[in-house]
């Protein structure tokens, strides 16, 4: 069964069109499966999973993370594994 990452994410900060977000998820579901990707999709990227670009990289603490480039407003979004949202 595909599900939803545990984060729907919703920033009501406004950035200027030069800022950087930094987004650190620091725990996933136990039943994710071994190596698979974390993908993050929102209005910022017109909700596409699949984009390579938003993929999360894991960090030396165990951590996934990513840095976009979000253009200004609020940013909804969320997580899922291996680019599938339900």
């Amino acid at each position: 069964m595909r599900y939803f990452l545990l984060f729907s994410l919703s920033i009501l900060m406004t950035f200027s069109s030069h800022a950087q977000l930094t987004i650190v998820v620091d725990g996933i579901p136990a039943n994710t499966p071994d190596n698979s990707n974390i993908h993050i999709a929102g209005n910022f990227q017109s909700w596409d999973p699949s984009d390579p670009a938003f993929v999360l990289e894991e960090n030396i603490e165990g951590n996934f993370e990513i840095i976009i480039n979000p253009p200004e407003g609020n940013k909804n979004g969320g997580f899922t594994p291996d680019r599938t949202f339900l």
